[in-house]
């Protein structure tokens, strides 16, 4: 499956060029992620606490590694030239020393690389969030290690600069815990709306639509109480900070991680922005102590409740996974049996009812080997052995004591860990093909001794004249021995001066000029002799109509 790109989604009016590498779709995309860090430092700007600073959430660095896990690694380069005047122009607008703000761009630019890389490494694929390996591989990396290692070099950098005379640790504390909120609140929200958000919206039914309405109307509402009207004091509640988490816990469960990280990412945002302009639960210490309080109570929230709508998304595909698998057994006009080691039957689908007899109720806990002659032996042992040769065939016996041909495939049954549970067994009624056969057989076995014996005498020659089959009687009409014909052309034994004319009727039989030909001719015996036949020739052809063999009838 191709991971979709950002720059497929904003493509430049008018353009036809559809080369995804050409000057102006990547000039676009640079456009496009520099217009995007640009904003994005501006709410981060505007979410800091005055005389602050770090920003409460730094949006820019989780805006850029979303783009760089939206597109292909040959566009990271096109997406880096864009972002790099947006840093500059934002950056400018503040007293930041023009050599800060290049190390800043390149702490930035290295959180996200990093985080990047070591998703695209772990996840061989599109990022989708559905999965808790996704989620942990998202988290571990991108989210706490990236983060962590790329805090020292802005610490590092703002010491070594010696702006505002801050401490490294100090500048550490403030700087990590600010970038693993935004990469954990943001980097979801922006991948699965590009991604999937606005077909998510085109599939929605008017209910679900109108549930989503009231879950956002719900949390809006909820948050507003908790974070706008609610004041520090003696008369605040602690207790009202959770008031949003049923919201949260309705979006995980009911909209899974696309629901769950846009409810996230709306408590986010409005709570650090009542916060920042003195209004909810957190004012009531100094700003340090506010912002930190606030990032570590907005990621012990969202980061569960992440891995909650995973495994809940996880569980919703292995629930649509086994009710398809229970509607194809159930559906399947084959007989499909599961059993233990043991012999013990767990599975009896509608298809083995109507082969064997036996009503599932009956079947469910018997052994297998009510199906199987008692003169078999040990049923296990022989099934395992035959599952190495994959299909085989063998004799049943149904509930009323009728035999029965089937053909069985036999498989193992392998459980989420790997571990083989038990065996699955595909059972084919062919009592009809088996009596069919046998009467072929004995067909063949009496048109091979009529023909034996019969005037008429039967050969079957190759498409170059070599005798593929002669019956005895044209043996001792010529006075050869069957070894003594096979292989030889048959022109070897005609009359001389009837080959051309033997040869020429052929010829026109194998280009399909005629069906057959009929003749009168001369063969030579071993003695020298000559004796005159009559001979009608056909030619047998495969399915595609392409010669095979000739077909000749001989009478003395």
């Amino acid at each position: 499956m191709l991971e979709p790109d950002v720059a497929q989604i904003y493509e430049p009016l008018g353009e036809t060029n559809r080369d995804e590498n050409s000057p102006v779709r990547l000039l676009v995309l640079g456009l496009i992620a520099g217009g995007a860090y640009y904003v994005g430092a501006l709410i981060g700007f505007a979410l800091t606490f005055p005389d602050d600073a770090v920003s409460t959430l730094w949006p820019p660095n989780a805006i850029l590694l979303a783009g760089l896990l939206l597109t292909p690694t040959r566009r990271w380069c096109a997406i880096l030239l864009g972002v790099f005047p947006a840093h500059f122009a934002v950056q400018l607008q503040t007293d930041v020393p023009i050599p800060l703000i290049l190390s800043w761009f390149m702490s930035n630019s290295a959180e996200a690389l990093i985080g990047a890389f070591c998703v695209r490494y772990f996840i061989h694929g599109p990022l989708k969030f559905d999965s808790f390996h996704h989620v942990g591989i998202f988290t571990t990396f991108a989210v706490i290690f990236s983060p962590f290692v790329t805090s020292f070099l802005d610490a590092g950098f703002v010491v070594l600069n010696q702006w505002r005379q801050v401490d490294f640790w100090e500048v550490w504390k403030m700087r990590f815990p600010a970038n693993v909120l935004a990469a954990l609140t943001l980097v979801p929200a922006i991948v699965l709306w590009i991604r999937n958000g606005v077909a998510s919206l085109r599939r929605a039914s008017l209910l679900r639509s109108i549930e989503g309405g009231a879950l956002i109307l719900g949390l809006l509402s909820v948050a507003s109480l908790v974070f706008t009207w609610q004041s520090s004091g003696p008369s605040a509640l602690p207790a009202l900070v959770y008031m949003p988490l049923p919201f949260l816990l309705w979006a995980a469960v009911r909209f899974g991680p696309l629901g769950s990280s846009t409810c996230v990412l709306i408590l986010v945002l409005l709570s650090i922005w009542e916060t920042v302009h003195g209004r909810g639960p957190f004012i009531s210490s100094s700003p340090e102590q506010n912002v930190f309080f606030l990032q570590l109570f907005l990621i012990a929230v969202s980061l569960p409740l992440f891995f909650l709508a995973a495994l809940l998304e996880e569980r919703r595909r292995a629930e649509q996974t086994r009710a398809q698998a229970a509607a194809i057994l159930e559906s399947s006009n084959d007989a499909i049996i599961g059993c233990t080691f043991d012999a013990v039957i767990t599975t009896w689908n509608r298809g083995a009812e109507k082969l064997y007899g036996y009503p599932s109720e009956e079947a469910v806990g018997q052994p297998v080997t009510m199906l199987i002659p008692s003169h078999r032996g040990d049923v296990v042992t022989q099934i395992v052995e035959k599952i190495k040769r994959g299909s085989f065939e063998g004799i049943r016996i149904t509930k009323s004591g009728r035999s029965i041909d089937v053909s069985i495939t036999v498989s193992p049954v392998i459980d989420t860990s790997g571990k083989m549970v038990g065996l699955s067994s595909i059972a084919r009624d062919i009592t009809e093909r088996k009596r069919a056969e046998e009467a072929l057989r004995e067909s063949e076995k009496r048109l091979a001794r009529t023909e034996k014996f019969s005037l008429v005498m039967v050969t079957h020659t190759d498409l170059e004249g070599r005798w593929l089959k002669v019956p005895p009687t044209l043996c001792e009409l010529l006075g050869y021995t069957e070894q003594e014909l096979l292989g030889r052309r048959f022109n070897e034994v005609t009359y001389p001066d009837d080959i051309d004319l033997n040869l020429s009727q052929r010829l026109r039989l194998l280009r399909g000029e005629i069906k057959s030909f009929d003749l009168e001719k001369r063969y030579l015996r071993k003695n020298g002799g000559i004796v005159w036949v009559y001979i009608n020739v056909s030619v047998v052809t495969d399915a595609t109509g392409t010669p095979v063999h000739c077909l000749s009838y001989i009478r003395d």
